[in-house]
């Protein structure tokens, strides 16, 4: 499961959660091209850092994504369907030329946080990404 911080009542997952503040990542474990990626904020053990990444979706349906190393990932189009097991899908820019389908599926809210699977293909590497 992937889990990023928020300052929001557990509550279902709505549109207002989403946009009411940027979500840092608190946990991730994936395989990413092909390698295990496993990430805790805090921790001593990571493969990865995330330490200074985080999303941002807007009410017009689009949003941003804040890289480790300071880049902004535009995400336009973002959709969060299924209220009983709510779904994000979106598009996302790797580059100016390059986007993406990442999709969000079991999102959850619990104890001011967000829980997803988090699945897409990278057209840049070649490679799919999962993450929990």
């Amino acid at each position: 499961m992937i889990n990023v911080v928020g300052l929001v009542s557990d509550t279902m997952v709505t549109e207002a959660i989403l946009t009411a503040n940027p979500w840092k990542l608190l946990e991730i474990r994936g395989v990413n091209e092909g390698s295990v990626l496993y990430y805790l904020r805090g921790g001593s053990s990571n493969t990865e850092s995330f330490d200074n990444e985080y999303y941002v979706f807007n009410s017009d349906h689009t949003g941003y994504e804040i890289s480790n190393i300071g880049a902004n990932m535009p995400i336009s189009d973002w959709v969060l369907s299924n209220p009983d097991n709510p779904k994000l899908t979106c598009t996302y820019h790797n580059n100016s030329t390059t986007t993406m389908l990442l999709t969000w599926e079991n999102l959850r809210f619990k104890n001011n946080s967000l829980y997803y699977d988090e699945y897409y293909f990278n057209p840049i590497t070649g490679n799919d990404f999962h993450g929990q």
